[in-house]
C-alpha cells in the first residue's frame, strides 16, 4: 500500500516553493493532457461547448487529428508524467450530462465515434464472464505475439486474465457487478473491446439497468497495445506495458461496478475511487504514483475538484482503507445509489455510523499522514 512505501514529507513545502517561482503558473498552463488543455480553453471562454466536446472526442479517438496546440509534445511529456489521458470515462459522462445543450452535429459526431467497434475475432476469458473483441490487422490491431501457440494473442489472453482477477476481487470485496447489457454484444457476456485510442481506456454506460436507482449497463474499451511512449513508466515486475494493462482493467471495470450503483456521481470521487482500486487489485504496478504529485503539490485545491487532481486523490481512498478497512468504500457506494444521497454524504454517514469519525476529523488525520 502506498502509505507503507511513500515518503512525502517535503511535498507540502515544495508546493509553495514551486508556486513562488516566476513563470511557473504560466508554464503549468501549457502542460497536461489534451483533455486538460481543452478544458482550460473552454473555462477561459476561448472555445464554445460544442467545440470543446468535438475536441474531446478527437483527443480520445483520434488525438493525431487535434489542432497543434492540443497535441502531445516531447517537451510536455518530459515535464509532466501525466500528459497521457488517464481515463476517458469522466469526459464521456460529462458529455452525456450536457447532451441537450449540444448541437445536433456534435451529438451525431459523438454517437458515431462511440459506437461499439466491429471486430473479426473474439476470445472468452477463462472465467467465462468476459467476451473480448479484437483484431489482428488494421488500425485497432493488438500485438500478435503468441508464445504459447494457443491461436490467441498473448496480449488478449493476459488482458482477459487481468479482467478476471478484477472481477474476482470485486466479488470478494462485496461490490455489485455490472448489470447485463441484454445481449448487445451478441450474448449475455460482459464485452471488452480493444481500440487505438489516446487514453488508457474507458467505460461506456449505455442505458438504464434493472434497479430502482440510477444504475446502467456498460462495456469496456482498452488501449490496443499500451505501448505509446507518452505513457508514464510504472513499477510492475512484468514491465510497463503489463502494468498499464493491469491497472486499466482494474480501473475501468471498477467504473462499470460504480455504474451498478449510480453512473452519474461526481467525477472527483469516481476517478479517485477507480484509481484507488488499481492499488487494491494490482498493488505492485504503482502506475498511479505518477499522479500523486498532482495532488500533493496543490494543497490549496479541494479534494472535490472535478479535474485530473482526482487521480492523485486516490491516496484519500488509500488512507480510508488503511485507517479503517476496504469495506468502507463499498458502504459509500451502497449509500450513494439512492438519489437523495450524494457520495459525499454517503461517505460522511459511513464514517460516522461505522467508526464514529466525521469526515473533517478523518481528513485532518489524512493531512498529517501526508506531511509525515
Amino acid at each position: 500500500m502506498i502509505y507503507h512505501r511513500l515518503i512525502s514529507t517535503a511535498f507540502l513545502f515544495s508546493a509553495f516553493i514551486l508556486f513562488s517561482i516566476s513563470g511557473y503558473a504560466a508554464q503549468k498552463d501549457n502542460m497536461g493532457s489534451p483533455l486538460e488543455m481543452i478544458s482550460r480553453d473552454y473555462n477561459d471562454g476561448l472555445i464554445s461547448l460544442d467545440e470543446k466536446v468535438q475536441m474531446e472526442i478527437l483527443a480520445i479517438k483520434a488525438p493525431d487529428k487535434l489542432p497543434d496546440k492540443y497535441q502531445y509534445s516531447p517537451s510536455v511529456a518530459a515535464a509532466s508524467q501525466t500528459s497521457i489521458v488517464k481515463c476517458a470515462t469522466g469526459v464521456i459522462l460529462d458529455i452525456k450530462s450536457q447532451w441537450n445543450a449540444l448541437s445536433l452535429e456534435t451529438q451525431q459526431l459523438f454517437s458515431q465515434a462511440f459506437v461499439r467497434p466491429e471486430t473479426e475475432l473474439i476470445y472468452i476469458s477463462p472465467s467465462g464472464y468476459f467476451k473480448f473483441h479484437y483484431d489482428t490487422m488494421g488500425v485497432n490491431a493488438v500485438p500478435t505475439a503468441d508464445d504459447d501457440s494457443s491461436g490467441v494473442p498473448d496480449f488478449v489472453e493476459k488482458c482477459a486474465a487481468y479482467c478476471d482477477t478484477a472481477r474476482t476481487e470485486h466479488i470478494a470485496l462485496g461490490y455489485l457487478l455490472p448489470p447485463s447489457d441484454g445481449g448487445l454484444g451478441g450474448d449475455s457476456l460482459f464485452d471488452v473491446y480493444f481500440e487505438d485510442i489516446g487514453a488508457y481506456g474507458y467505460a461506456m454506460p449505455e442505458g438504464p439497468g434493472p434497479e430502482p436507482w440510477n444504475d446502467s449497463y456498460s462495456y469496456l474499451v482498452l488501449n490496443s497495445d499500451f505501448l505509446d511512449a507518452i505513457f508514464p513508466p510504472n513499477n510492475d515486475p512484468e514491465g510497463d506495458q503489463w502494468g498499464r494493462a493491469k491497472v486499466t482493467c482494474a480501473h475501468e471495470f471498477h467504473h462499470c461496478s460504480q455504474f451498478a450503483y449510480d453512473y452519474n456521481e461526481e467525477f472527483w470521487f469516481m476517478e479517485l475511487d477507480a484509481t484507488y482500486m488499481e492499488d487494491i487489485i494490482y498493488d505492485a504496478s504503482d502506475d498511479n504514483y505518477s499522479y500523486v504529485d498532482n495532488f500533493l503539490d496543490a494543497p490549496e485545491k479541494s479534494l472535490m475538484e472535478n479535474s485530473n487532481h482526482a487521480y492523485g486523490g486516490f491516496i484519500w481512498g488509500e488512507f480510508l482503507s488503511e485507517q479503517f478497512d476496504t469495506s468502507l468504500m463499498v458502504a459509500v457506494w451502497e449509500g450513494a445509489r439512492w438519489v437523495s444521497t450524494s457520495v459525499f454524504d454517503a461517505m460522511s454517514d459511513s464514517l460516522l455510523g461505522r467508526y464514529g469519525w466525521t469526515q473533517d476529523s478523518a481528513f485532518a488525520e489524512f493531512t498529517v499522514w501526508n506531511y509525515c
